[in-house]
């Protein structure tokens, strides 16, 4: 079995994967939606400031600091980027960035948020159990490789799961667009569950995207009515398999600490490397003008 050293050297190859994932989304919202969202990458401090819109999930900083100290004034060009587009700052905080970083951003007025599990596992041994990988799931269900015809399936069930109901409705649409320029990225296959006797729209579905040898998995959902049947299990071990004969050597998980995703990454062989510590700063009244 390969073992992984969670040190700094990992920390930097997944956050740097990370912010990359990041940025392909952001480009690919952009691609979709000409004129209608606006989008900024820049790179600051070794890390990625993303915007892709003041409600959006996908604006937010990452992958500061893992490269030494930050100084004061990328720190003000950090809350320069998202303030000065009417946003709060967000940063997503690696544990083995530089230690000075956590404490002035409290003395910047930068609150603690909420945590992120991030989850690694090596994948230099995956093709030893290929044949068990190819065939795991239930035996009714088959996983098949989306098209672009399965858009609009794929992003449905990505915002039933994240916005069930259509409750808030603004965050159902916002996640069904982010589902939509899913197929717009290049990075990696989209994977789709079908159950037999119901063929008109898929019951679970998984993304792979690739970065620098690092498989991203993410936008993973299943309708509640195939939970709890290991279906879920069978996405994430299809992906891995598909990730390492595309030349990736590790692949990551991110979720809430103790959540099922975090659950079902376990069960096929990820193991927890660090917990990020989100940070936000609300943006000051008439901060775009």
């Amino acid at each position: 079995m390969t073992v992984l050293h969670h040190d700094l050297a990992l920390a930097r190859r997944l956050e740097r994967a990370n912010a990359l994932d990041g940025e392909s989304a952001a480009r690919a919202e952009a691609t979709l939606f000409p004129g209608r969202v606006e989008v900024a990458i820049e790179r600051v401090a070794g890390g990625s400031l993303i915007f892709c819109g003041v409600d959006s999930f996908l604006s937010h900083a990452l992958g500061l600091g893992l490269d030494g100290p930050v100084s004061e004034e990328e720190l003000d060009h950090v809350e320069r980027f998202y303030f000065s587009r009417g946003s709060r700052a967000e940063l997503d905080l690696c544990p083995l960035a530089d230690p000075s970083l956590a404490g002035r951003l409290v003395d910047r007025g930068f609150r603690p948020d909420h945590f992120e599990a991030v989850l690694v596992r090596s994948l230099a041994d995956i093709e030893k159990d290929a044949r068990r990988l190819e065939s795991s799931g239930p035996d009714d269900v088959e996983l098949r490789e989306a098209t672009a015809e399965h858009t609009e399936a794929y992003a449905l069930g990505l915002a039933d799961a994240f916005a069930p109901g259509g409750d808030p409705p603004e965050l159902h649409a916002m996640i069904r667009d982010v589902g939509r320029s899913s197929f717009q990225r290049p990075a990696g296959p989209r994977l789709l569950a079908w159950a037999a006797g119901e063929p008109a729209a898929p019951v679970a579905a998984g993304a792979l995207n690739i970065h620098d040898g690092v498989a991203c998995l993410s936008g993973a959902w299943t309708r509640a009515a195939h939970r709890r049947r290991g279906i879920q299990r069978a996405l994430i071990e299809r992906r891995l398999l598909l990730a390492a004969r595309a030349g990736c050597s590790l692949a990551q998980i991110v979720g809430d600490p103790g959540s099922p995703t975090q659950r079902n990454a376990e069960r096929c062989g990820f193991v927890p490397s660090y917990t990020r510590l989100v940070f936000t700063k609300p943006a000051p009244a008439g901060a775009r003008d």
